[in-house]
This record gives C-alpha cells, sequence and structure tokens, in this order.
C-alpha cells in the first residue's frame, strides 16, 4: 500500500470514527453530511471524495464492525483443543465480545433501521453471512473432535456449531434479561459445557 493510499485510508477511517459519535450521540436521522464533515474537519466537497452520503459511511461502519467479529471468530475457533476446552472457550470468547460491544450493536442497529429498508437488507445479508462463516468454522472443529474420538459420530458437525451459538445467545440472555451477575457466568459456562459434552459423548451411536 502506497502513501497515498494508506493516506486515504486513514482519512476514510477518520471520517467513519467521526460518523459513529455523532450518530451515536445525536441519533442517524438528525445528522447531515455537513455535520461529518465538521466533526472531521474536512470541508463538505472533500467529504464527498471519500463517500457519497451518509448510508455508504453508515455501511462501512457495519462492514468494518463485522471484519472485526469474524477476526475474533478467527482466534477463538482454534483447532487442536480438547472438547471442554474448546467450549469454554468458544463460549467466554464470544460473550467477551458480545459484551464489550453491546451498546456499540444495539446502536448500530437502531441506525440501520433508521437509514432504510435497502440498507436493513444489505446489513441482514452481511450478518448472516457471518453466521455462516461461524457455523462452518465450528463444524471444522465438531468434525476434528469426531475423527479423535471425543465426539458422537452420529451427529452432524454444522448441527453442533448452530447449538453452541444458540449456548451463547442463552448466555446473553440469562445475563441481561435474567438477572444473573456477571460474576456468575463463569459458573454458568461450565454447566453449559458440562451438559453439552454430556449429550455429545454419551455412548457412541454411530
Amino acid at each position: 500500500m502506497d502513501h497515498r493510499t494508506r493516506r486515504m485510508e486513514a482519512t476514510k477511517a477518520g471520517i467513519r470514527s467521526a460518523a459513529t459519535r455523532l450518530f451515536f450521540s445525536r441519533g442517524y436521522r438528525e445528522v447531515t453530511m455537513a455535520d461529518i464533515g465538521r466533526e472531521v474537519g474536512l470541508a463538505a466537497g472533500s467529504l464527498y471524495h471519500y463517500y457519497r452520503n451518509k448510508e455508504e459511511i453508515l455501511k462501512a461502519i457495519d462492514a468494518e464492525c463485522m471484519k472485526e467479529s469474524e477476526r475474533v471468530m478467527e482466534a477463538i475457533c482454534a483447532m487442536g483443543k480438547d472438547l471442554r476446552t474448546t467450549i469454554l472457550d468458544f463460549l467466554r470468547g464470544v460473550y467477551e465480545f458480545a459484551r464489550n460491544h453491546r451498546e456499540y450493536f444495539l446502536f448500530l442497529t437502531r441506525a440501520v433501521a433508521a437509514a432504510g429498508p435497502e440498507l436493513v437488507k444489505q446489513v441482514s445479508e452481511s450478518r448472516s453471512e457471518l453466521h455462516r462463516k461461524l457455523v462452518g468454522r465450528l463444524a471444522a472443529l465438531m468434525e476434528d473432535l469426531k475423527k479423535r474420538g471425543e465426539v458422537r459420530s452420529d451427529l452432524a458437525p454444522e448441527e453442533l456449531g448452530h447449538l453452541l451459538i444458540g449456548l451463547v445467545h442463552a448466555a446473553m440472555s440469562v445475563r441481561f434479561i435474567g438477572g444473573v451477575r456477571e460474576d456468575e457466568i463463569p459458573q454458568m459456562f461450565e454447566r453449559f459445557a458440562t451438559a453439552f459434552m454430556e449429550g455429545v459423548r454419551k455412548g457412541d451411536r454411530g
């Protein structure tokens, strides 16, 4: 990447950061391109050189968020661990990421909804693709564990991937809706892992 490209990418990152602050504090509908330009120190005409409109900026913000999510998933879904470690690392890693970014995800969801149905459709498609990739990585992990004799041979790896994702959703639900304290989460994950292992290791039926 040459100097000019690096400078352009840095400017675009600054625009996304400024837009995020404004969207978060004032609401997506209330922010104009001129507002974003002032926030980042660019004239309106210069801003349009980088992004055509605020919808395009919001889409870029969401895309960057999805890239970060994918990087986290790649780190969490590492091969070579035993079943219990695989389950606990996944639960802890995804939960921590979701917890730390919860307010940001809620804001982003509201902003996208305010931008209109076309952007909602595009963002939904990108998130569905991320979900498919995550299920694929988890399925590969489960297949590896099956080959090592830690998972029943009659279970479909993709189904186990969906089940693990469901466990994370359950953890988020009981934490933020069910009133479970943060210090109780580690013990809950241990119980989830034990229940999962009992289901997938109980007597090979293949």
